[in-house]
């Protein structure tokens, strides 16, 4: 009788973990950050909590597209020459908001090119002789339309602390 009991019990602990495991995992974007700060360690200073914050925010949204993400009508595609000729960028900044944070516009000149990402490479010292040189995808919070300007950002790792630049090396967007 007691090996019934013990073997009952034992089956019940093995579901009820399953069905943590199962349930525990986040079903979407908010839940995704939400775990991943509780679960961050503690050890980290003030400045790593921004870092770790944009580090976990561009995991989850990975994990989780936007809706617009998910609702791309047309393959996406690299830019050709001519396409890329057509687009307009603004001037860029890093800033410290939540943390640091490269931004730009975007005016896209295509007539039937909607602009979904971008790369961009950030030379800390000049282009010709830089110090540090980090690339990072640009997030686009919606498909840039044909004739349209919008803002592209990234979480970066740092301010730089000297003179930098920055230079497009990748864009992708798909045929409307």
């Amino acid at each position: 009788m007691n090996r019934y009991v013990c073997f009952f019990l034992l089956s019940v602990a093995f579901t009820a973990a399953n069905a943590w495991t199962l349930f525990g995992k986040p079903s979407n974007y908010d839940e995704c950050v939400i775990d991943a700060i509780k679960n961050k360690p503690s050890k980290t200073s003030g400045d790593d909590d921004y870092l770790t914050l944009g580090l976990i925010t561009q995991s989850c949204r990975k994990l989780f597209p936007s809706k617009t993400e998910e609702k791309k009508k047309c393959p996406e595609r690299e830019l050709t020459a001519t396409e890329r000729e057509k687009l307009q960028w603004g001037s860029a900044d890093i800033t410290y908001v939540t943390g640091p944070y490269f931004s730009t516009r975007l005016y896209n000149g295509n007539g039937n090119i909607s602009i979904s990402s971008a790369s961009v490479k950030i030379f800390q010292g000049t282009s010709d002789k830089p110090t540090r040189i980090q690339e990072y995808d640009l997030y686009v919070s919606k498909q840039i339309e044909p004739k349209g300007t919008d803002s592209l950002g990234s979480t970066v790792l740092e301010i730089p602390k000297v003179k930098w630049s920055w230079k497009i090396t990748s864009v992708k967007g798909c045929q409307k």
